[in-house]
């Protein structure tokens, strides 16, 4: 289920940053850290409980940190 919910997440298929946290193992499958991402969560979006949440809550905080990044990095890229 969090991974149906997860693949809705990602903003851009295109987008390789949107990749991040899939990593590959031995076996060349696709392993997700989702203590990483709950901890994430918690520290960037102040989220105290994020294995609390539903799949789909869970999902789409993800994507909406990894835009909040994204849209950071750009910045710190392009001062204005």
């Amino acid at each position: 289920m969090v991974g149906k919910a997860l693949d809705e997440a990602v903003i851009d298929r295109r987008d390789a940053s949107s990749f991040n946290h899939v990593q590959r193992n031995s076996k060349d499958e696709p392993v997700i850290n989702f203590r990483l991402l709950d901890s994430y969560l918690m520290y960037y979006m102040n989220i105290r409980k994020p294995h609390k949440l539903k799949d789909r809550e869970w999902a789409e905080l993800v994507q909406s940190l990894h835009y909040i990044r994204t849209q950071e990095s750009k910045s710190s890229e392009n001062p204005q």
